[in-house]
């Protein structure tokens, strides 16, 4: 099995519904994702964020989800910095099978990824 990214990521502020009224605490990712080949049952995919990259990269962010075409991240705010490297993924039973890092920014109060090379 396969996961081949759609289009680019798909960013917001999420809030945590136990804390109303507060600032949203969150950043949202939705990666839209084809699965090749086409399954009608998808599997249990874990799914993980990791700050920085090479040797210095550590996990902030890791749960199990059942998704369909898409897999969703949700990142607390403090860990999407200016310019901070986010490196998302998604395996199955060890087996990465979608993982790619981005670079993060910010136009006002809104966050940005940027793919990096």
């Amino acid at each position: 099995m396969r996961l081949i990214q759609r289009g680019p990521p798909v960013v917001g502020l999420s809030s945590d519904v136990s804390t109303p009224g507060e600032p949203p605490g969150f950043v949202a990712i939705d990666i839209t994702v084809r699965i090749e080949p086409p399954l009608k049952r998808m599997p249990q995919l874990n799914l993980a964020c990791s700050l920085g990259s090479g040797d210095t990269a550590h996990r902030v962010f890791e749960e199990s989800k059942i998704v369909y075409n898409r897999l969703p991240f949700r990142i607390p705010r403090e860990h999407c910095l200016e310019g901070g490297i986010l490196t998302l993924s998604a395996d199955l039973d060890g087996t990465v099978l979608w993982q790619k890092c981005y670079r993060a920014s910010w136009k006002q109060s809104m966050p940005f990824l940027d793919e990096t090379s």
